[in-house]
């Protein structure tokens, strides 16, 4: 993949990330996942794996989906609090905005189509499988939107996240 392709894919992923968020929900499911100011962000502890009540798999799966869609919404407008939701260093990072997240957050507008920003910014994330090691795979198969078009050459087949200090993060 090219690094403009990988860097519009990363663009239109942290849009629909961010889009989804702000959709659907109480007014408080925003605030768990929204990244601090300096763009690497925090959001409400997770529990850790194997914990019962909020640790169950399906809570974990609802938190990875809201900081996908966070980022996703975020990124679509250039918002570098995007960034809070991607794991730093990661191959996310390295391949989608070459190593600089923030820099290519801010870039990202100017790599979508329309149709795609529409898209983007009214995904929602659903789905998901967690594994042993505790990773999320969310397949591009698992994002719905309600205006614009996009595929999964827009964004990219499958979102692996990872919890990190409480957050999750997107690593590849």
């Amino acid at each position: 993949m090219s690094g403009r392709s990988a860097l519009r894919l990363g663009i239109l992923v942290l849009i629909g990330m961010a889009t989804t968020a702000g959709c659907g929900g109480d007014s408080g499911s925003a605030s768990k996942s929204t990244p601090s100011a300096d763009g690497r962000g925090s959001t409400a502890a997770s529990p850790s794996q194997g914990e019962s009540g909020d640790g169950t798999t399906e809570a974990r799966l609802e938190q990875a989906r809201q900081a996908l869609q966070a980022f996703m919404r975020r990124s679509t407008v250039g918002d570098i609090s995007a960034c809070g939701h991607v794991a730093p260093d990661s191959e996310f990072e390295r391949q989608v905005f070459k190593g600089d997240c923030r820099q290519g957050v801010k870039d990202m507008p100017h790599f979508i189509k329309p149709d795609e920003r529409r898209a983007l910014v009214t995904v929602k994330v659903s789905g998901g499988t967690i594994d042993a090691a505790g990773e999320v795979s969310i397949p591009f198969t698992d994002l719905s939107w309600s205006d614009g078009n996009m595929t999964v050459h827009t964004v990219q087949p499958v979102f692996v996240m990872r919890e990190t200090g409480g957050v999750w993060k997107i690593v590849r």
